[in-house]
């Protein structure tokens, strides 16, 4: 099970750190297709699933992109863990409001 500390430094995780690194391969692709989709594809559904994916993929890069830069520049502890909360509520906040917008 993922603790919350862990949820908080997601740049610490190697696991996390690889996926990150193929996902950073994926994103200039995935906003192509969604673009392509949304211009030519006839299928509702499809156009979605492939916006929401592209959402996800540069929600998560994001998120991650953050949490280095925290790791790196904020060095007072309580300071840095405040700054963690925010990001990932942000994140959160941003993400699923715009996954909201792209499948209603």
């Amino acid at each position: 099970m993922i603790s919350i500390l862990t949820l908080l430094s997601p740049d610490k995780i190697t696991a996390l750190t690889g996926v990150y690194h193929i996902s950073n391969k994926v994103i200039v692709p995935s906003v192509g297709a969604t673009l392509l989709s949304n211009n030519y594809c006839k299928s509702e559904n499809t156009t979605k699933m492939i916006g929401s994916m592209s959402l996800v993929n540069i929600a998560f890069h994001s998120y991650v992109s953050c949490a280095a830069v925290i790791t790196d520049y904020i060095k007072p502890k309580k300071l840095e863990f405040i700054t963690r909360v925010v990001n990932l509520k942000s994140h959160i906040l941003a993400s699923g409001g715009l996954l909201w917008y792209f499948i209603h």
